[in-house]
């Protein structure tokens, strides 16, 4: 089972070029792009609407990924309508 499991993991690697965890946070920052521009959410809701406890550790996270905070990405990009 265990070499099973790290079969799938490696293949899940080479496939994406990172692993489950880093996959899975990109996938939230995603979302957390589209209710930065199209919600009136406050950054410490959307952290926390997306499973992340920490707003301050979204935050990193979300400025790694964009290169930028999330108040800035929103300034940015903007309020948009759907």
């Amino acid at each position: 089972m265990r070499s099973e499991l790290l079969c799938v993991q490696s293949f899940f690697h080479e496939m994406t070029g990172m692993g489950y965890a880093e996959y899975g946070n990109l996938i939230r920052i995603r979302h957390t792009e589209e209710l930065l521009i199209y919600s009136d959410m406050s950054v410490e809701e959307i952290s926390r609407a997306v499973g992340m406890s920490s707003a301050n550790y979204y935050t990193r996270l979300f400025k790694k990924v964009n290169g930028m905070s999330p108040t800035k990405y929103r300034s940015v990009y903007g309020k948009r309508q759907y």
